[in-house]
């Protein structure tokens, strides 16, 4: 019986289930990356609510006292749901780990899903510089801006909040005499190194006449971080100082202009970020743009100066003579016009990337007597430690040129390789050129030098008359076509103790591929070897000329082949064909 009462139960709810419909809820379709839900108060139809909707509100529910994605410079902890734009008024914005800061999860874009452990203000990334120098940005540490958003924005860079100081990318560019001292040794002072103000490294050259200065010129880049009404001393000997001057009482001059920072900026309320390089100096950071193409549009020469000026700052580490402890400049692969030559000061090293990518064009307009790139500051009178050119092609002015001016020209670099692996294509004015050797130079060095010469320049390839230790050129090519000039011309006076070493180097299409006019009475040495001369159309000599009347005896070559040259050796008159395979003395 109870049998019989369940199965016309259970057939009873089976005829009442087919009977009416099954009532469930349903769910339209929505867009991907979004929730169904309301977003306003009270009772009302669904609607699809993208998940940036909702994060961006969870960011300021859940995390009240941090606002956005950059925590104050107190310890915090939160989780960080979206971008509050509100806070820092910016399209997007990074998260970027630091100096007591711990991320995890997604820390860029404008909908961040960011766990942020820190313990000081995070780095703000914005997409420019030029927009950077629009907000408030007090608030925080550092920021870094993004790529170059514009030309010459000088994006890519990190920035550091300064609070005391000025800029270490501003330069001093005037001063007056605030005391023109007493008892003064008369004289003129190159590379003066003043003391005292908030900056360092301003040196300049001093003249005292009748007793006191009567001027103070600044020489080189214009030290860095001087603030306008900075009271300098011109020094007194001893105490490691440079250029002093002996007087009564030292005269001194004022800061009474220096220029804007050059990469650094001021926020939209005056906080100060200073330009920190990441690594190396970028020419473009300091607003180069590179736009040359057969057709001069922008003259990048002050924003390679600027670089090289900043890089160049005075290291505490580092104030012997000339010590500046500056950093490498860096220009990226692009085609740069130089107007009016460029100076690359002490210890900094302007490097490129690579021979056919990276180019510097001296301006048409630039006059005869204009050197391009000078190496070290030739009014210092000290040695210029390990400043170099390298990894470039720079092209010389379509323009007359006085003789003994140079593409690369130095009176005091020394120790380092001075310019590697670079091509100069010089039309009438020297590859390099180098004279006196200041503070004792000990040695100039290059390698991986390609010079090419127009047949119609007054000018040496290379032109070497350096009181240096050793002077060497390895690896090279010095080529025009069918000039009737010297190649390498080694000239005096030099010093007595001085060594020029030419290896592994070949000279084409000049008259005179080596010539050696080392005055008589001089014991400097040469040694040549693994070098090979080249027929001209007006016909190669001698590879190698010594001088009727120069030093005899000094000159040490092997391993020489004439190539096509009608003599391999000219030793004051007597010639020498065919190879020279062993060691001959000239």
């Amino acid at each position: 019986m109870f049998a019989r009462l369940v199965r016309r139960a259970a057939i009873a709810a089976a005829l009442l289930a087919a009977s009416f419909p099954a009532f469930g809820q349903t769910f339209p379709t929505v867009p991907q990356n979004t929730v169904i839900g309301r977003t306003a108060f009270g009772t009302g139809p669904a609607q699809a609510i993208p998940f940036a909707t909702i994060t961006a509100n969870l960011c300021n529910l859940v995390t009240p006292t941090v606002k956005g994605c950059v925590p104050p410079p107190v310890t915090t902890t939160g989780r960080y749901f979206g971008d509050d734009l509100s806070w820092h008024a910016v399209p997007s914005q990074q998260v970027v780990a630091g100096t007591g800061v711990t991320l995890g999860g997604t820390c860029v874009g404008t909908s961040l899903n960011c766990t942020v452990n820190a313990t000081a203000a995070t780095q703000l990334v914005v997409p420019s510089r030029a927009l950077a120098i629009t907000q408030n940005l007090s608030a925080l540490s550092a920021i870094r801006t993004l790529g170059y958003a514009t030309t010459g924005d000088g994006g890519g860079a990190t920035f550091q909040k300064i609070t005391s100081g000025n800029f270490t990318d501003s330069f001093v560019t005037n001063t007056t005499t605030t005391s023109a001292g007493s008892g003064c040794t008369n004289g003129t002072y190159n590379g003066v190194f003043v003391t005292g103000g908030s900056g360092t490294g301003l040196y300049g050259i001093v003249t005292i006449a009748g007793g006191v200065m009567t001027s103070f010129a600044i020489s080189g880049p214009g030290g860095n971080g001087y603030v306008i009404g900075d009271v300098l001393t011109i020094p007194a000997p001893g105490g490691g100082t440079y250029g002093a001057v002996t007087c009564t009482t030292q005269p001194t001059v004022t800061v009474a202009a220096v220029t804007a920072p050059a990469a650094s900026f001021t926020d939209a309320v005056g906080t100060k970020f200073q330009y920190v390089p990441d690594g190396a100096v970028n020419v473009k950071q300091f607003g180069a743009v590179g736009d040359y193409s057969g057709t001069l549009i922008t003259n990048d020469a002050a924003a390679f100066q600027r670089a090289v000026n900043f890089a160049s700052r005075r290291g505490a580490l580092n104030t012997d003579a000339g010590g500046y402890g500056g950093d490498v400049v860096y220009v990226p692969k692009g085609a740069y016009a130089i107007c009016g030559g460029l100076s690359v000061y002490g210890t900094v090293a302007l490097t490129g990337a690579g021979k056919g990518n990276t180019i510097l064009k001296q301006c048409d307009t630039d006059g005869a007597s204009q050197r391009f790139i000078t190496l070290g500051d030739p009014a210092l009178h000290f040695a210029c430690f390990y400043t170099s050119v390298r990894e470039m092609l720079l092209y010389g002015a379509l323009a007359p040129a006085n003789t003994g001016v140079a593409m690369i020209y130095s009176n005091c670099q020394q120790q380092g390789v001075a310019v590697y692996n670079v091509a100069a294509y010089t039309y009438l004015r020297s590859c390099v050129t180098t004279d006196t050797g200041y503070g004792g130079a000990s040695d100039f060095t290059m390698i991986g030098l390609f010079c090419s010469i127009n047949n119609s320049s007054t000018n040496a390839g290379i032109s070497l008359a350096y009181s240096a230790a050793v002077q060497t050129i390895r690896e090279s090519i010095i080529e025009s076509s069918g000039w009737t000039g010297d190649g390498i011309l080694l000239n005096g006076p030099v010093s007595s103790t001085a060594m020029t070493v030419i290896e592994n180097t070949h000279v084409e299409g000049i008259q005179f591929p080596v010539h050696i006019n080392y005055p008589a009475g001089t014991t400097a040495m040469t040694k040549i070897s693994g070098f090979t001369g080249g027929s001209a159309a007006g016909g190669c000599s001698s590879v190698i000329v010594r001088q009727a009347g120069s030093q005899a005896g000094n000159i040490l070559v092997g391993a020489i082949n004439p190539n096509g040259c009608t003599n391999t050796l000219n030793n004051a008159g007597a010639t020498t064909s065919g190879n020279v395979v062993a060691w001959t003395t000239m």
